[in-house]
């Protein structure tokens, strides 16, 4: 159960920060152009607010899974 957990929580803090770097960086524009040809989302606050979002939570379930006690049953 730890492991699925800690996967869980590896997929949320990646999808968090794959939003970051869609909305960030360099490359912006490159990035919306290539939302305009495949018709998804230009990259915007909203996408941004998601991706910090997504990382807090993903590295608190990470944290969580890593630092329990291991359960003697399982």
């Amino acid at each position: 159960m730890r492991w699925i957990e800690l996967i869980f929580g590896l997929l949320i803090a990646v999808a968090g920060f794959f939003c970051l770097n869609f909305t960030n960086g360099f490359g912006i524009d490159h990035h919306r152009e290539w939302a305009a040809k495949h018709g998804m989302p230009a990259p915007s606050e909203g996408i941004f607010d998601a991706g910090i979002l997504l990382l807090v939570v993903g590295g608190g379930v990470i944290g969580h899974g890593i630092s329990r006690k291991r359960n003697p049953s399982g």
